[in-house]
């Protein structure tokens, strides 16, 4: 602190009443002295202020080292840290830790006369709960919650500062430790004592997406670079190969029973890869679908013939709800195509078939070749009249369809009258409803035809 203004008298009032000892002093002159007084007596007071405290005693924390003179004796003559083999004299001061202590008696000093040895050695002063020694930080020198933020230099905390695992729990404030307050990297994993950062510093849910750094759009957080190290950014391209999706199956290959894929609370349904090139999707453990490179199966795992895309196993049905037609069978061409064939047994067995010809004509054919035949004989043309004259054609409409009237036969009136052609399928009254082909009554008609060809011509002959 600057030194008060020494006082300079200007003006001798001694002398102006020795040559004027009947005039009044000067009052200009008077209040010079006196201001020039006041300005050296105030800033008196204000040095005074710094060293002494309102009861009189000097002011604490004004006597520093700096102030003390290098005769000064406290007592003893301090030899530094106590060790082994040393001449200590009478007096002499030495520290162990953070007490010091001294000597009693002059000795050579041993393990067997080491402070705190009470023959040898007084305890001066015990400086354990203030000492902070150099790169060590002791945790009963810090008060729990002392070390504020605004306790903390910008980069004033370092790896270097902290001693290992000193900086616990306790001895944070609240909000006293921030990004600010700590230099990169300072904190290493050696500075946390046991326990000294637990799930208790962080509030459950309290790291919430708003508190992660920002990342791309279309990003994916993970690592590609070989060892260990920081969270990278992925691309989907660097996921993909994470995944290992380049070279291998991103999901495992699976079971009917168990797929590769299945949903939630539902493992026996799903889908799976029973081979190479392969999928099937199947459903309460059963394969239902399989796709291949040969085509679609469903409810069958192999198809019949070859160069098909499609086979189905089972009852089919094409439902309409939208007064569309279910089914288009398109010839892409303009020749002749069959377009849906019927077989029984397999492949090779085609018993029927749909054929389009000419772009405009339908044909509905039933196999019919000699060499799918035997015990082949002529119709007997008057068991065919007969026959024919049994059948009952009728009108009728359809109880589905009111408004139309057609003309028509009853099923089971014509496998009375027709047995052998086979024509009417179902029982009279059964579980499903009669159905009737009329084309199989047709080589009974033409024998009909062909007696009363031969019955006109006769007539005719006579």
């Amino acid at each position: 602190m600057a030194q008060p203004t020494p006082y300079d008298r200007q003006f001798s009032f001694q002398d102006f009443q020795a040559q004027e000892p009947t005039t009044p002093l000067p009052g200009d002159e008077v209040d010079g002295e006196l201001n020039s007084v006041k300005v050296t007596l105030d800033q008196t007071l204000v040095n005074l202020a710094k060293i002494q405290r309102d009861d009189g005693a000097l002011k604490n924390g004004v006597v520093t080292q700096d102030s003390l003179s290098d005769s000064l004796s406290i007592g003893f003559t301090y030899r530094g840290t106590w060790v082994s083999g040393v001449n200590y004299l009478i007096s002499d001061g030495a520290s162990v830790g953070s007490t010091f202590y001294k000597a009693k008696s002059s000795h050579l000093s041993s393990g067997a006369n080491q402070p705190p040895n009470a023959t040898f050695w007084d305890p001066i002063a015990d400086f354990t709960p203030l000492a902070i020694g150099v790169d060590s930080i002791f945790t009963a020198a810090i008060q729990d919650g002392a070390v504020t933020e605004p306790k903390h230099a910008t980069g004033g905390v370092s790896t270097r500062a902290l001693a290992d695992s000193g900086v616990t729990e306790p001895k944070h404030a609240t909000g006293g430790v921030s990004t600010r307050a700590l230099a990169d990297s300072g904190v290493t994993e050696p500075k946390h004592a046991t326990g000294g950062v637990s799930t208790r510093a962080l509030a459950n849910n309290a790291v919430t997406f708003a508190k992660t750094q920002d990342i791309a759009t279309a990003r994916l957080l993970g690592r590609t670079t070989a060892s260990t190290g920081d969270i990278e950014e992925l691309t989907a391209d660097a996921a993909e190969g994470l995944l290992g999706a380049a070279t291998a199956r991103l999901f495992p290959a699976g079971s009917a029973s168990a797929p590769g894929i299945s949903p939630v609370g539902d493992s026996s349904t799903g889908m799976w890869a029973p081979a190479a090139d392969t999928i099937a999707f199947s459903a309460g453990a059963a394969e239902k679908t399989r796709v291949d490179s040969s085509g679609v199966k469903i409810g069958t795992t192999a198809l019949l013939d070859a160069g098909g895309v499609l086979q189905v196993s089972g009852l089919t049905t094409l439902y309409n709800t939208t007064g569309l037609t279910p089914l288009f069978i398109t010839n892409p061409g303009s020749g002749s195509q069959t377009l849906v064939a019927f077989r029984q047994g397999g492949p090779a067995s085609t018993v029927g078939s749909i054929v389009v010809s000419g772009g405009t004509g339908t044909a509905y054919n039933t196999s019919s070749d000699y060499r799918l035949k035997e015990n082949v004989a002529a119709l007997d043309l008057a068991e065919a009249k007969e026959t024919v004259a049994a059948l009952t054609p009728r009108r009728f409409n359809f109880i589905a369809d009111p408004g139309t009237v057609v003309d028509g036969f009853l099923a089971h009136e014509v496998n009375e009258a027709a047995p052998n052609a086979h024509a009417v399928t179902g029982e009279k009254d059964g579980e499903e409803m009669q159905g009737i082909d009329p084309s199989k009554l047709i080589a009974t008609l033409t024998a009909a035809l062909q007696w009363a060809i031969r019955e006109i011509e006769y007539l005719k002959a006579r």
